[in-house]
């Protein structure tokens, strides 16, 4: 089922979220979206759970199905999106959504900050 909590504080949102077994990720069709990672995606990432993106083509939609984390579907297809929350389902158990720990260390805050101090010393 939904749960619409209203606002929350972002420790309580994530406590929330890890009692999930399905993290929406909703990405709007609005202009550029096509290569932007929204910052949620790296707080789902660390939950390890499947996610459902709602999504128009791009980057993110690719880097969910090609790491399989989950399945995508247009935000405005509803059968699209059912079909997708069906397929979840069906291979919840199963090792297709299975995230080990540590396989997107590289994606965490620090070590992206760390790597851009890098590339940013390299500048003449």
């Amino acid at each position: 089922y939904f749960e619409f909590a209203g606002f929350l504080k972002h420790d309580e949102t994530l406590k929330r979220l890890s009692s999930c077994d399905i993290l929406l990720l909703n990405h709007f069709n609005l202009p550029y979206c096509d290569i932007i990672f929204p910052g949620k995606l790296y707080e789902y990432l660390k939950l390890a759970k499947p996610i459902l993106t709602l999504s128009p083509p791009g980057l993110l939609p690719d880097f969910i199905n090609n790491n399989r984390l989950g399945e995508v579907a247009a935000f405005d297809q509803v059968n699209e999106i059912k079909t997708a929350l069906e397929t979840i389902c069906d291979r919840y158990d199963s090792a297709d959504y299975k995230i080990s720990a540590g396989r997107f260390e590289n994606f965490e805050r620090g070590k992206q900050a760390l790597r851009y101090l890098e590339l940013l010393e390299q500048l003449p």
